[in-house]
């Protein structure tokens, strides 16, 4: 997805030099996380927060969070949430977490089939109308389960169709069913569970089956059976009325110094659904790994079932990584962990667990750059150095 991110903003560009600069009241972005962190009981916290500072110019906001294998923990926001307003960003600012969405939807699934609201071995189609099973190939025959894993072979509908139809439209905000609409009538990529291609699509459709299931809105699914439970006070669920919830970092594009006009307006069409509509902060997302993985939000068994026979996704030098039910899992020198990665609008997120040793590294940047050059110069040493001090 950021290589098509990459293109488009090229052209977005074009359009957002033009745009007025966003003068809003500062006091929506007040917040305050349920958790407090002591950061100076990581070792090499001064110099973490010196190596992340130093890339202001290039890297408008990052927030990140960790844990070490002794436990000890790190929570800090840098750089702006709103260039205009110039408005901090903290470690409880909302951020646009992308397809780390995913995860929670896979929970939400695997927690209404422990209550007997539905099997992932289900066929979709008993929860779909005849109008989706009709029009998308492969609906007829796909399981829920093939769709959590991505072995649907069902098209993706992010495609360069819908960017430049989100460029034209402003905003640009359109229902689970339309985007669904961009793949009516396109081949499967391939004929059920004979292969893994990762397409947001799958969990599009996901979140219509839960809401199909129980009868309540997908969004109101995610605050009653996640949200609350956990005390997430900044976790919401963009609805299409409600994409980007008051508050939210402003999502930029910067390369080379410059710092371009941000992409508001033009990233709502991406935030209204089950495969990356949440808006949350580092924090949030960690205690929310942290109860998936402690038992606390679903069973042992469901837990199992998630991480269990994973489609191989890629395989290089440095790392293999595997796709489960909603687990993007990677396997390196330090172990094997569980998470997601997550691109939206401009915004870049990186979420992984380490079960054997409790560590835990969640990184977030609300902007993007147009170069890879300038991507593997800052973004990625900041990346690459959060990594290191998780495992430590």
């Amino acid at each position: 997805m950021r290589k098509i991110l990459l293109v488009i903003s090229a052209l977005s560009f074009l359009f957002y030099s033009c745009e007025d600069e966003f003068i809003l009241d500062e006091s929506i972005y007040d917040c305050n996380n349920v958790k407090i962190i002591d950061n100076t009981s990581l070792p090499g916290n001064t110099e973490l927060t010196n190596l992340i500072s130093s890339f202001e110019n290039n890297v408008v906001g990052t927030q990140v969070y960790l844990r070490d294998r002794s436990g000890n923990e790190f929570a800090q926001g840098f750089g702006k949430a709103d260039i205009p307003n110039n408005v901090d960003l903290k470690n409880c600012t909302k951020m646009m977490i992308g397809s780390v969405s995913k995860i929670f939807t896979a929970v939400l699934i695997m927690q209404l089939q422990e209550e007997g609201t539905l099997n992932i071995d289900d066929p979709i189609k008993n929860y779909l109308d005849d109008e989706l099973v009709n029009n998308i190939a492969n609906a007829n025959a796909a399981t829920i389960r093939h769709l959590l894993g991505h072995r649907s072979g069902i098209k993706d509908y992010l495609s360069n169709q819908i960017w430049v139809d989100a460029l034209n439209q402003i905003p640009y905000q359109i229902s689970p069913k339309e985007k669904l609409e961009y793949i009516y009538g396109k081949s499967a990529d391939f004929d059920l569970d004979t292969d893994f291609n990762y397409s947001n699509s799958n969990y599009v459709l996901l979140g219509i089956i839960a809401e199909n299931a129980k009868g309540v809105a997908f969004h109101e699914l995610l605050e009653n059976y996640i949200f609350t439970p956990l005390n997430l006070a900044n976790t919401i669920q963009g609805t299409t009325e409600n994409p980007i919830p008051e508050g939210t970092a402003r999502p930029y594009y910067a390369d080379q110094g410059v710092i371009y006009r941000d992409i508001y307006n033009h990233a709502v069409f991406d935030l209204a659904t089950a495969d990356g509509g949440i808006i949350s902060n580092m924090v949030e997302v960690g205690i929310f790994m942290d109860a998936l993985f402690n038992g606390q939000i679903i069973s042992e068994a469901s837990l199992e079932e998630m991480m269990s026979n994973p489609s191989l996704a890629y395989e290089s030098e440095f790392q293999d990584g595997y796709y489960g039910l909603g687990f993007e899992i990677i396997e390196n020198a330090d172990g094997r962990a569980y998470g997601h990665g997550g691109s939206t609008a401009s915004f870049i997120n990186h979420v992984f667990y380490y079960p054997e040793t409790g560590a835990f590294y969640s990184l977030s940047f609300n902007n993007d750059v147009l170069s890879e050059k300038v991507w593997e110069e800052n973004h990625d040493v900041i990346y690459q150095e959060v990594v290191k001090m998780a495992n430590q």
